[in-house]
């Protein structure tokens, strides 16, 4: 009877847990993490490395205009970036929402390539998770590297 007992438990266990674990992994993975949110911008980094030496990480977040620190992106599941101007806009005429180009995830998912009609900015994902995006960019002109770095918070 103990036998019996213990393998109802286990399969009503295992039934309950499929769906939860199937659920789980599909929202695990980075394209479902970033659609499945609205990232809105904390903070603007950068910083120049010369010769290998890396200056200050300077953050430019506080020189955005406050209308627009309330905008947020969307990577949509049709894999299109939207930028929605938020609860207060500069201008009123502007319009709610504007498409700012595509987006893939690319190099095992280790970089967001974001292509436009000025071409494409390949972007490497420092951090994303349910709540958080990070990702970073680097320029080299010479013997000097300019690296930008955007942090989102998901405001869901």
């Amino acid at each position: 009877m103990k036998k019996i007992t213990l393998a109802i438990a286990i399969l009503s266990l295992a039934s309950f847990s499929s769906c939860k674990k199937d659920d789980k992994k599909s929202s695990d993975t980075k394209e479902a993490k970033l659609t499945a949110g609205k990232w809105q911008l904390t903070a603007s980094l950068y910083q120049q490395i010369n010769n290998g030496v890396a200056g200050k990480e300077e953050n430019d977040f506080d020189e955005i205009e406050d209308c627009e620190k309330d905008d947020f992106v969307l990577f949509t599941s049709n894999k299109q970036i939207v930028t929605d101007e938020g609860t207060s806009k500069c201008d009123p005429d502007d319009f709610q929402q504007t498409t700012q180009g595509n987006w893939s995830l690319i190099e095992n998912d280790s970089k967001m390539r974001q292509s436009s009609f000025l071409g494409n900015i390949d972007w490497v994902i420092e951090q994303l998770d349910d709540n958080n995006l990070r990702i970073s960019t680097t320029d080299v002109d010479g013997t000097i590297t300019h690296k930008s770095t955007s942090v989102y918070k998901n405001i869901k």
